[in-house]
């Protein structure tokens, strides 16, 4: 029998397509503009143009012209079809507002940087709210804090944060548990959490460079050991003394890799993992047990194949 990834998520030019065309007449019914005028309007003629060079027999010579391009907008559009899923037919303030900034800013990941990574950034936020609403938590997106939810009849406070380097990465994660503090010292709920939530995308591979392993064991350990030896790093830099009632800063990685066992597979490989705990911490209650089992452990690891992409 042949083997997968755990929770992968095997796709193909035409599904991913034909799902963007669904997402293109959502976006649309939101009122915020042409989606083809914007940069999905690229990704969308990019995925046509592979489909017709498969047509045409041509495949092989277009991915191996194309593979980083295919990579990269094969995530874009599963990415916003993924917020489509979760968002679609629910009234929820701030979305379309959100979901117009996701859609601009610069094509390819390689040409963001500080000045022009609003839309990234918001897609970050977009993305941990979908899959909070997904493990069945209602969602408020439309205030100064990033994220509120509710678990157990508790208000739990969400900042999330995108660091462009590691000197950012210090700078960003103080930030937001500055910001979670405040948050929570005017919560009405005595009882109200914190959780910071950081992407560490740009700064672990900031050139997005495929990764090649083994098997998948081989690269869940190198994720492991790595965001290990960050934690390590954090807890010397960080704000220390934290309020216990944030409870943790958890962390999420996106990497395209390689995986050569059963067959070379490519795709993007998604992790996410609890990095640091404040030295009063509460994380082992009831309710952040009930809350990582029903969203974090859901969401931790994920593998999006991409089967059309080259094996030599």
């Amino acid at each position: 029998m042949e083997r997968q990834p755990p929770n992968t998520i095997r796709l193909s030019a035409e599904s991913v397509l034909q799902e963007y065309q669904v997402t293109k007449e959502w976006i649309r019914s939101l009122n915020i503009g042409e989606p083809n005028a914007t940069r999905y309007g690229k990704y969308d003629g990019f995925v046509r143009r592979l489909i017709e060079a498969q047509n045409k027999g041509l495949l092989n010579d277009f991915e191996t012209q194309n593979i980083n391009s295919i990579l990269h907008t094969f995530y874009e559009i599963d990415s916003i079809n993924f917020l489509r899923k979760a968002f679609d037919k629910k009234e929820i303030p701030g979305l379309s507002s959100a979901i117009q900034k996701l859609l601009h800013g610069p094509e390819t990941y390689l040409d963001e940087n500080e000045n022009s990574n609003e839309a990234r950034n918001i897609g970050f936020e977009l993305s941990t709210a979908a899959s909070i609403l997904n493990a069945g938590f209602p969602i408020d997106i439309d205030s100064i804090y990033d994220i509120k939810t509710n678990v157990l009849n508790t208000e739990v406070y969400i900042e999330c944060k995108r660091p462009q380097n590691m000197k950012r990465l210090i700078k960003r994660t103080n930030e937001a548990i500055v910001q979670l503090e405040k948050r929570l010292a005017l919560s009405t709920d005595q009882n109200a959490i914190g959780i910071v939530m950081i992407s560490l995308d740009k700064i672990l591979n900031p050139s997005m460079f495929i990764r090649e392993f083994k098997n998948d064991n081989e690269f869940t350990r190198f994720l492991s050991e790595l965001t290990n030896q960050l934690a390590s790093y954090l807890t010397h830099k960080l704000k220390q003394d934290w309020n216990p009632r944030i409870l943790a800063v958890t962390s999420q990685i996106r990497v395209p890799v390689r995986l050569q066992d059963d067959g070379i597979r490519f795709g993007y490989g998604s992790f996410t993992r609890d990095l640091l705990f404040p030295k009063s911490s509460n994380a082992d209650q009831y309710l952040f047990k009930y809350y990582r089992e029903k969203f974090l452990m859901g969401w931790n690891r994920r593998f999006h194949e991409f089967p059309s992409i080259p094996t030599s």
